[in-house]
């Protein structure tokens, strides 16, 4: 293909200027080409709009062939608007179909798209639940805007969700501040939380821990740009005015801070405090160790022998021998700290890891001679209380050290819980569920347990045969269920939260009571699920046609090439499919008739675009447009009366097509975009069509755009092209129809039993005869067993 391009540029005017000064306004760019977008041509509003019109009202002109390439160019159109232009038309196109515009939105890919699926959500009223995971997946896409910055943070205030608020810290961290606009964003959004955890944290637990979580996600972003944040974490690990578990998402809020004098000292103050509870203090001192200084480390470990809590002392010991034993890179500086300040001390011993806290690790690293060292640790935190015998914190967490690169956290586990102890003790404990269970059926079974089956039973759960009561064994069963329940309500429910780090980004964290409000939820979808079948019932009394396809972008590819000129050269290219059908459904109780509409389709389309482009002035390109296309469809009543089942399928008012492909080229301006005609005796077609049924034609039909001379080689580029595989009513038949009728003939003194299956083909002219088949069987139903078969053709 060979393409000559000629444009007249002519300079028009030009402002006079009396300026010395030609330096001022330029900022430095390299020679490396850049990509430029280009303002929307006049008008892009108003044809996005008629596009959609078309594209909703395919359902009526059944021209579902069009239906990918009309997304396609929506979506297009769509991208091309500024961020106001989609502001004041999103409104007009949620008039004209809200799924169509749902749909365009999420698969635009460009900032002023997304932030507007938000607006989209919140003005049909969608359920809470679903806007906050649309937030949630918005705020991971790369690149944020300030409007997307702004829609997240308006969410989050609004809906006051932990999905909304880890999705507002995700946003946070991506975004890039030198702009201004984003950096005005930034400041509201820290203010607006130390303002809600004002007054030293005491506020709504939940509400100030998720506040505190978030925090512990965005602080290396947020310090940056301003120390409140970190003033008003300080206060809360100094205050002990809130409960122990805030306290320590206080702690651990510093986690991406950098650990500066005044937080060193609060950390260290809180781990030297003997009243402060263990959890509290070995949360501080994990932080400290961080970044600790010499004189930090000294004072640690020269009073860690005179530590009073053993829970506390034998974590440190442990985490302290394990960074002597370390291979891992970046804890060398840290290893000679500990050796420093271990000089005039000694490290307490290490004690049995069954009953006291300890931190376990593991790293190995590896040096080869032409690449940089590469290290990996596993380490793992195992904190108990001292009153129970179960842990109740637990960390996992995998470091990696690679291409000279400071080391990156894989991923982190943590688990903390309290309260277990009576749920436990319920289940297993000496009159727990469990073993009252195990001992009812050692009786239940006396004398058909192994031995040493049976020395298992009892030195496990202290039990033996003669402690058990005769009973019925249905009635025991009840009575320790209902113990449990008993048990289970009386004792208070436990606590238990998780929460999972990737790359050192905080996903979120669940709680046990999650699975209160997962139960609610399940109930109460349950309730709706009791209401369906009444509402299918009156759904299918009223009768309904709706249409229902999905539209998806399957391919989006697009580069830039720089030319000869300057020029931009423009390639892309997109894949679409469309799936959907058309179907309705009628039920008439009274009349024991049923109606039945199915019609899918399936559409897809490849736009291949080729442009040079002048930013702002000028488009001029190539567009290659080829579809392929298939439909089929059934319309059938059915209905019983006087001893007849009858379906009738009324026959087809239009060519189906079955399949059907077409290569189009188009060429592109700045206004519009046009298909390239080509001169009629240029063109080449055929067809053909055969009987396929009474009633309908099967028809082939191809046609081509021979461009030059039929020896040319063929080149989807050089030519339109199109073929078609479809029915065709003949316009003999109106309705096809099969039915089935029983009756109950007397033939002397006998019954006869005789069922019908006829077939016909309606005309649209009744004088005339029509294609009928008929089958009859009969059957004599006294002591005769005689089966007669009778099959009648008549075709005209």
């Amino acid at each position: 293909m060979m393409a000559q391009v000629t444009q007249t540029l002519k300079l028009e005017e030009t402002r006079n200027l009396n300026s010395r000064f030609f330096d001022e306004g330029t900022r430095e760019a390299g020679l490396a080409f850049e990509s430029t977008k280009a303002t929307s041509p006049p008008g892009q509003a108003e044809a996005a709009m008629k596009t959609l019109q078309e594209l909703q009202n395919l359902h009526v002109s059944e021209q579902n062939a069009k239906r990918a390439n009309l997304f396609s160019k929506l979506v297009t159109e769509l991208r091309g608007l500024s961020d106001e232009a989609v502001s004041s038309l999103l409104p007009k196109l949620v008039e004209v179909s809200s799924p169509l515009t749902l749909q365009a939105l999420m698969q635009c890919g460009q900032p002023q798209c997304y932030a507007h699926i938000l607006q989209w959500l919140k003005s049909e009223k969608a359920n809470p639940l679903l806007i906050d995971v649309v937030t949630y997946l918005v705020a991971l896409l790369p690149g944020p805007s300030a409007q997307r910055l702004r829609d997240i943070f308006n969410t989050a205030k609004e809906q006051q969700s932990r999905a909304t608020f880890y999705a507002l810290s995700h946003v946070v961290n991506n975004c890039q501040g030198t702009d201004p606009a984003v950096t005005q964003d930034l400041l509201d959004i820290a203010d607006y939380l130390s303002e809600q955890i004002r007054d030293d944290c005491t506020g709504n637990e939940d509400h100030t821990y998720l506040i505190l979580r978030v925090i512990g996600n965005i602080g290396r972003t947020m310090e940056q740009l301003t120390p409140r944040l970190t003033s008003s974490v300080l206060k809360c690990i100094r205050s002990t005015k809130p409960s122990l578990l805030i306290q320590k998402a206080a702690i651990q809020a510093l986690r991406k801070m950098e650990i500066q004098d005044e937080v060193r000292e609060v950390l260290l103050q809180t781990f030297l405090d003997d009243a402060s509870p263990g959890d509290k203090r070995l949360a501080a001192y994990l932080m400290l160790m961080r970044d600790p200084s010499q004189s930090d480390v000294s004072k640690i470990t020269q009073l860690l022998p005179l530590e009073q809590n053993e829970q506390v002392k034998n974590f440190v010991a442990s985490h302290i021998a394990n960074i002597l034993n370390s291979e891992e890179l970046y804890v060398q500086n840290l290893k000679t700290l500990v050796k420093e300040a271990l000089k005039n001390s000694q490290l307490p011993t290490v004690m049995d890891f069954k009953k006291f806290s300890r931190n376990y690790h593991f790293s190995k690293s590896l040096s080869l001679p032409p690449l940089d060292p590469v290290s990996a640790k596993i380490e793992g935190n195992l904190i108990f209380d001292p009153n129970n015998y179960l842990p109740k914190e637990s960390m996992l967490k995998t470091t990696l050290t690679v291409f000279g690169f400071a080391s990156a956290d894989l991923f982190e586990l943590g688990l903390e819980g309290k309260g277990f102890e009576p749920t436990l003790e319920a289940f297993f404990g000496k009159q727990g569920f469990f073993p009252d269970s195990v001992n009812k059926a050692l009786y239940w079974v006396d004398g058909q347990v192994p031995d040493h089956v049976s020395k298992v039973l009892v030195d496990h759960f202290g039990y033996t045969k003669h402690d058990k009561r005769e009973q019925d064994m249905v009635s025991g069963i009840m009575l320790t269920v209902e113990k449990l329940i008993k048990d289970l309500k009386s004792k208070e429910f436990p606590e238990a939260r998780a929460y999972l780090h990737i790359l050192g980004e905080e996903l979120g964290f669940v709680s046990l009571r999650d699975l209160q409000l997962l139960g609610r939820l399940l109930l109460n979808g349950a309730r709706t699920l009791q209401g369906i079948p009444q509402m299918i019932g009156e759904a299918l009394k009223k009768g309904s046609k709706n249409d229902l396809f999905l539209h998806y972008i399957f391919m989006d590819n697009a580069f830039e090439l720089p030319t000869g000129l300057g020029l931009q050269l423009q390639m892309s290219s997109t894949g679409v499919i469309a799936p959907g059908i058309h179907a309705g459904v009628k039920l008439e109780v009274a009349k024991t008739q049923a109606e039945l509409v199915a019609k899918p389709s399936v559409s897809v389309e490849f736009v291949t675009h080729m442009s040079v482009v002048i930013p702002d002035f000028a488009r001029s390109g190539v567009q290659m447009n080829t579809n392929f296309f298939h439909e089929t469809g059934l319309e059938a009543r059915l209905s019983l009366m006087a001893r007849q089942l009858k379906l009738s399928i009324p026959a087809p008012n239009r060519p189906i097509k079955l399949f059907s492909g077409s290569n189009t080229l188009h060429l592109v301006s700045t206004t519009k975009t046009e298909a390239i005609s080509s001169p009629p005796e240029n063109r080449k077609s055929w067809s053909m069509c055969k009987p396929f049924f009474t009633g309908l034609s099967y028809c082939m039909g191809a046609y081509s755009n021979a461009s030059s001379t039929g020896t040319s080689s063929y080149h989807l580029l050089a030519r339109d092209t199109r073929f078609e595989l479809e029915l065709k009513p003949t316009g003999e038949v109106e309705q096809y129809s099969a039915s089935a009728t029983y009756e109950l003939q007397r033939e002397g003194e006998a019954f006869v039993d005789v069922l019908k299956f006829v077939t016909h083909a309606e005309g649209k002219y009744p004088e005339k005869d029509s294609s009928t088949s008929a089958l009859s069987i009969r059957s004599r139903t006294q002591k005769e067993n005689i089966f007669n078969l009778i099959y009648l053709i008549n075709l005209y």
